[in-house]
């Protein structure tokens, strides 16, 4: 069936194309599973940044922003603070990621160790008492 020079042409041709597809598909794959993996850090992400204003409530706050008149944190500017950097921040990397394959890869990583430098002040925070409420 493969005899002659075309037969060998043919044979190296598909097997070239055979490898280019398999290179292609390999690379999909590895993109989807990152992609996969970048979708858990944004949950991961949106979670700790949750905590941390959680873990705030009641207690002094030391960012201005943050803070009401009393000194104490805000729930209503922490939440809104933080979920508009947390949902600004996933919007670029999801814009990013349409225009680069590889972007989700870079994402994910920055997002669980942004989740855990959070997860690590919730915790500081949850140790620190509460202030007393004023009579």
């Amino acid at each position: 069936m493969w005899s002659g020079s075309w037969g060998r042409a043919a044979a190296i041709a598909v097997l070239g194309l055979s490898l280019c597809c398999a290179d292609t598909f390999a690379q999909e794959a590895r993109t989807r599973r990152w992609s996969k993996r970048w979708i858990v850090s944004v949950a991961a992400l949106a979670a700790a940044s949750f905590a941390d204003a959680y873990t705030s409530r009641g207690k002094y706050e030391a960012n201005p922003m943050l803070r009401d008149a009393s000194g104490r944190a805000s729930m209503a500017r922490m939440l809104a603070f933080k979920s508009g950097l947390v949902g600004g921040t996933v919007l670029l990397e999801y814009l990013l990621a349409r225009k680069e394959p590889a972007v989700p890869k870079s994402a994910a990583i920055v997002n669980f160790y942004a989740a855990g430098a959070l997860t690590g002040v919730a915790i500081r925070n949850s140790r620190i008492p509460g202030v007393e409420a004023a009579p």
